[in-house]
């Protein structure tokens, strides 16, 4: 009887820990601006955004060279 009260809560837990730790495209974009790191911010881009906003672009856009 206690794995079947465990189990529910232990899956409202990891669903609230990720909505928690999930970033707003905002947020996605300002922490790669500061870390270089074009792939944090790829996943929320569309497919027309990627083809405009390559990583190219995006090192181009930070100074990069």
């Amino acid at each position: 009887m206690g794995m079947k009260r465990l189990l529910p809560a232990l899956l409202l837990s990891l669903l609230l820990l990720g909505h928690v730790l999930a970033l707003t495209p905002q947020e996605a974009m300002m922490q790669a601006w500061r870390n270089g790191n074009y792939s944090i911010v790829e996943p929320y881009l569309s497919p027309a955004m990627k083809a405009a906003f390559s990583e190219k672009v995006f090192q181009s856009a930070r100074g990069d060279s």
